[in-house]
This record gives C-alpha cells, sequence and structure tokens, in this order.
C-alpha cells in the first residue's frame, strides 16, 4: 500500500465577526443634563420625605404636650379659657439664678397661663407639680398684647 498522505481540509481565513454596537440611549452630549435631572428627582423626593418627617415628629410633640396636660390637669385645676405656652427644660444650668427654677431638673415642663398670669412647673417623669407661681407676661411692641 503506498503511504497516504493525510488530506488536509482547504484552510478557510479567519473572520472577525462584526457584531452590532448597541445603540446608546444617551449621547455624551446628554449625560450631564440626565445626571443633572436625576439629582433633580432625588433630591425633590428626599425634600419631600423631610417634609413628611418633620411634620410627623411635630405632630408627636402637640401629642405629647396635650397628653401631658391632661396628666397635669389631674393634679392642678386649670385655666379652660386659654392655650398654654409650653417650655421643657432642656439645660437647668442656664436657669441658675431663677428663683422658679430652683429645683428643676432637666425634662421638667412649664406651662404659662398668660391671661391667668400663671407659671407652673411641671416633672412628667414623677407625675409631680414642683412650683406654682405668678407670672407678669410684658408684651413685646409690635404684637399687640
Amino acid at each position: 500500500m503506498p503511504p497516504t498522505d493525510p488530506v488536509e481540509p482547504p484552510k478557510t481565513p479567519k473572520r472577525k465577526l462584526k457584531l452590532p454596537q448597541p445603540k446608546t440611549v444617551v449621547s455624551k452630549k446628554q449625560l450631564p443634563w440626565v445626571l443633572l435631572a436625576i439629582l433633580a428627582l432625588v433630591s425633590i423626593f428626599l425634600f419631600v420625605q423631610y417634609e413628611q418627617a418633620k411634620s410627623k415628629l411635630q405632630n408627636n410633640g402637640q401629642q405629647y404636650y396635650a397628653a401631658q396636660t391632661v396628666r397635669l390637669g389631674k393634679l392642678i385645676l386649670l385655666p379652660t379659657n386659654e392655650v398654654p405656652t409650653i417650655v421643657t427644660v432642656k439645660d437647668v444650668a442656664k436657669l441658675q439664678g431663677q428663683k422658679f427654677y430652683v429645683q428643676a431638673k432637666d425634662g421638667d415642663i412649664t406651662f404659662v397661663y398668660s391671661q391667668q398670669q400663671k407659671a407652673i412647673l411641671y416633672r412628667p417623669s414623677a407625675n409631680l407639680i414642683i412650683n406654682v407661681a405668678p407670672v407678669n407676661v410684658t408684651p413685646t411692641p409690635g404684637t399687640g398684647r
């Protein structure tokens, strides 16, 4: 038998496949404007969330003070014809030298009834009236009081 030459298949040139390029949705010129629009939308969303949280917190504060007024009303007869100005003691050290706040602690609440000329210092943690004193509220110019 004669030696056989292996037959090689003919070589085909390798072609590089050209895949279609994906079309970009945003061109390079539009990219800054798109980013700016996204940033604006995120800012608006966060602002709305902030305002809702602030409103919710304010409502919770009003509910807290309303509940404390009810608790105080069980200890002392409160004026019914006026809404008090309510202030929470945050730093008792700043109130040193004022007789009304001698026994005050942080967290105490002051109820000021300006028409009745009465101030009440109340400690919610102990459900206790700490002090009651007459108060003279002087009108501020321009308020009409």
